[in-house]
């Protein structure tokens, strides 16, 4: 049954809870998460599960506990994942391969803590300019599965919106670090793959630091230099740098480029490219730049990494790896509705448009404390989110065809050629549902606490005309 391979890698995060009814009520959340089709909050987690509606304040109750270790949680999940996954992880250059990058949630409510006044950059008429919500950021695995590529999640952050005591505001950069931080325990070098917003100088820094690289797109107006030249014997400090590099003007000579054929996006791809070997100042240090021009999708981008000793076929290869973070994130808030919580809090001020922060450094120690609680509420659905979705993936790499063979979930285009999609899993998971509540074969005291919580569903009266 698919459900024992669910609860087998679910019951390796019991560590994270000091309670043990505390962890049963992660698992229910988990289960709710995982089989839910609706997206009405935490009430929807009730009806899908066939729990006593009794139970409704226990939930709500669970995301504001103090019994959960949330940072004992996260790295839980990110070293179990790792071993699970390891016959499926991507490897470029004995590294695995991760991804960071950053979503916006809509929200607007008005005494929910976090929420701030957010500015989208997007060609999209649909799109306002400024929306009101909260902001993630989430960092996850590149596996392959049946020669398809795509991400696992393995953390997502909630930043900004609350100014300290001090009157700071927590940065993308700082939350990127932290992040990162959960990868240290891997014990393996990597490569963070990331989009142009990432390319600074502290994430730079910090990445080196950790003994990983950074692979990313930078912006097409940047600039590096030449290794400064022999130095001669006239007196004062020798030169730091060399001649200045504009590194767009070097597009305007495409013969010096190499032509190449490299499978991006699942198929091959004619393109030209440009390896140079230059000096970053914010670094001080060499860094590899690649100038990449394809003739088929009419389009010039620059890549960048710090190891100067990945070839530059696989640096681009490497960084179409990238989107699939993306993908994540659209099955992340439309499979998974993972920002359908609506916790709010009563200390709080009532949230303006156009606000930047809240500032919550007149409130009282009390106030202060239940604020950021909420914050921790928020913190904890959401890192929950993200291990229901990669346990999902998970059993899509562990058993495609088994699920394909019992789904009985119908697509118009179903491909074979690739592990099923979250949304057929799930569809497994929630017609197996009422036999996993019934199973004997599944010997956890989660299943008596269950069973407990459930329904008493009696049968129909029998009409005997």
């Amino acid at each position: 049954m698919i459900w024992i391979h669910w609860i087998k890698e679910v019951v390796k995060l019991e560590e994270a809870f000091s309670r043990k009814k505390t962890f049963f009520w992660a698992v229910l959340v988990l289960i709710g998460m995982t089989i839910n089709s609706e997206f009405l909050g935490v009430t929807s987690f009730v009806r899908c599960t066939f729990l006593n509606p009794i139970y409704y304040p226990r939930i709500i109750a669970f995301f504001h506990s103090s019994s959960i270790n949330l940072e004992f949680l996260t790295r839980l999940w990110c070293k179990n994942c790792i071993f699970v996954l390891q016959k499926f992880l991507v490897v470029i250059n004995e590294r695995y391969v991760f991804a960071i990058d950053g979503i916006y949630a809509p929200k607007e409510g008005r005494k929910m803590p976090g929420v701030k006044s957010l500015y989208q950059s997007s060609q999209n008429n649909s799109k306002p300019e400024y929306i009101m919500g909260h902001v993630c950021q989430m960092i996850g695995v590149i596996v392959k599965g049946l020669d398809h590529y795509f991400l696992v999640p393995l953390v997502i952050r909630m930043f900004g919106g609350i100014k300290d005591s001090q009157g700071k505001i927590q940065n993308t950069y700082d939350v990127a670090l932290i992040l990162m931080s959960f990868l240290k325990e891997l014990g393996k070098s990597a490569y963070i793959l990331s989009d142009a917003y990432y390319a600074v100088g502290k994430m730079f820094l910090h990445v080196l630091s950790q003994y990983y690289h950074i692979i990313c797109k930078i912006k097409i107006n940047a600039v590096a230099y030449e290794e400064p030249s022999q130095p001669t014997k006239k007196r004062g400090r020798p030169k730091l740098y060399g001649d200045k590099v504009i590194l767009r003007t070097l597009f305007k000579d495409l013969s010096v480029f190499e032509d190449s054929e490299i499978l991006i996006y699942g198929k091959k791809e004619k393109i030209k490219f440009l390896q140079k070997d230059l000096i970053v100042k914010s670094l001080k240090r060499k860094v590899r730049f690649c100038l990449v021009c394809s003739p088929e999708r009419k389009r010039k981008i620059i890549l960048l990494t710090t190891d100067l000793s990945l070839p530059p076929e696989e640096l681009i290869k490497a960084y179409s790896y990238r989107f699939k973070i993306e993908s994540c994130f659209r099955e992340f808030v439309h499979t998974f509705h993972a920002f359908m919580y609506r916790f709010w809090s009563k200390c709080l001020d009532r949230v303006k448009h156009k606000d930047s922060a809240q500032d919550i450094s007149h409130k009282t120690e009390t106030e202060q404390k239940k604020i950021l609680n909420k914050i921790t509420a928020y913190q904890i659905f959401l890192q929950l989110v993200v291990i229901a979705q990669g346990l999902i993936r998970y059993l899509a790499l562990i058993m495609p065809q088994e699920i394909f063979s019992k789904s009985n979930f119908w697509m118009r285009t179903q491909r074979l050629d690739r592990p099923p999609s979250g949304i057929i899993v799930q569809a497994m998971l929630r017609n197996s549902f009422s036999d996993f509540c019934a199973s004997k074969t599944i010997d956890h005291p989660f299943m008596k606490f269950l069973q407990n919580k459930q329904l008493k569903l009696r049968s129909p009266p029998i009409d005997d005309s």
